[in-house]
């Protein structure tokens, strides 16, 4: 079974309140909007390996340290 992580709170790197609004984009970029000052905040996407599958194999491997545990 799949096992994700409680929601990402973000907050405004200028005035450090909660960010609510929807995600935008503008020349390829991704931002989020603070609604208090009007700051535009980048999103950067990052990538995590939790786990592998051997070829030819239906069995899941997940290191110890993994969130994702197998079915």
């Amino acid at each position: 079974m799949l096992q994700t992580e409680s929601p990402t709170i973000l907050y405004c790197r200028h005035c450090l309140s909660q960010l609510v609004a929807d995600p935008e984009w503008d020349y390829g970029d991704c931002y989020i909007r603070c609604l208090v000052c009007g700051a535009r905040n980048l999103l950067a996407i990052s990538i995590q390996i939790v786990g592998c599958m051997r070829e030819n194999s239906d069995s899941f491997f997940a290191p110890p340290s993994s969130t994702v545990s197998p079915e």
